[in-house]
């Protein structure tokens, strides 16, 4: 049986402090990270502690292209081609 996750409009407009929020559709339980990804159906919560080192993570994230390739690991052609893209 496939049920419509109605409750998605609401918990964006209580989202808008987080980057993420919680909402159910009184059967099932989604967890939506506002922004980068779709949501997706969960079978428990995190923790806090689970939370903040999300976001943590999103609020420090810096794009690949920014970091610097170390030629002595990874310096073969085929390397930097695959990191260039």
């Amino acid at each position: 049986m496939r049920i419509s996750p109605a409750p998605k409009a609401r918990g964006v407009l209580v989202a808008r402090e987080l980057p993420f929020c919680f909402y159910t559709n009184g059967l099932e339980i989604f967890f939506w990270k506002l922004g980068e990804a779709p949501p997706q159906q969960v079978h428990g919560f995190p923790t806090r502690q689970d939370l903040e080192r999300l976001l943590f993570i999103r609020k420090h994230k810096k794009p690949l292209s920014d970091e610097l390739i170390i030629t002595a690991i990874a310096g073969r052609d085929f390397h930097s081609r695959r990191f260039a893209r």
